[in-house]
């Protein structure tokens, strides 16, 4: 994964890798699954804060939470909670669950992220006295 988000075809999903949060710099991990048909629609976000929910961190086996997602998740996605789609459903997390949780950490913010986040915020910023940015 190198530090970029990144994205795979995982039979009729695509299941992608990328960092979400409310603030640049706060992002954790995450793995998200939608449906190929559906472009940049809805997606079902899994972050890493959330991964020991749908497989034991000790023996990596499905457990039953992962069940009771894979029925919300295909109904998020427009779906029919088949047997089969709830099958893939539950196999591509599970099967990618190791990427999750190797993905390394959101890279820092660039000085321009810091300066709109400043601008956004009215805030601050100053580095051993010296003010870097005043947007307030």
């Amino acid at each position: 994964m190198a530090g970029k988000p990144s994205s795979k075809q995982y039979g009729e999903f695509v299941l992608g890798f990328s960092w979400v949060g409310e603030r640049k710099g706060e992002e954790e991990p995450s793995m998200w699954l939608g449906r190929r048909s559906m472009g940049r629609g809805r997606a079902w976000i899994i972050p890493l804060s959330a991964a020991h929910e749908y497989a034991d961190s000790q023996t990596g086996e499905p457990t039953r939470a992962l069940v009771q997602r894979s029925y919300e998740i295909a109904a998020h996605l427009d779906l029919q909670p088949t047997r089969g789609t709830l099958f893939r459903i539950a196999s591509a997390i599970v099967d990618n669950l190791p990427d999750l949780i190797r993905m390394p950490e959101a890279p820092l913010p660039t000085a321009k992220d810091l300066e709109r986040m400043a601008e956004r915020d009215g805030i601050k910023v100053t580095v051993n006295n010296e003010v870097m940015i005043d947007a307030t």
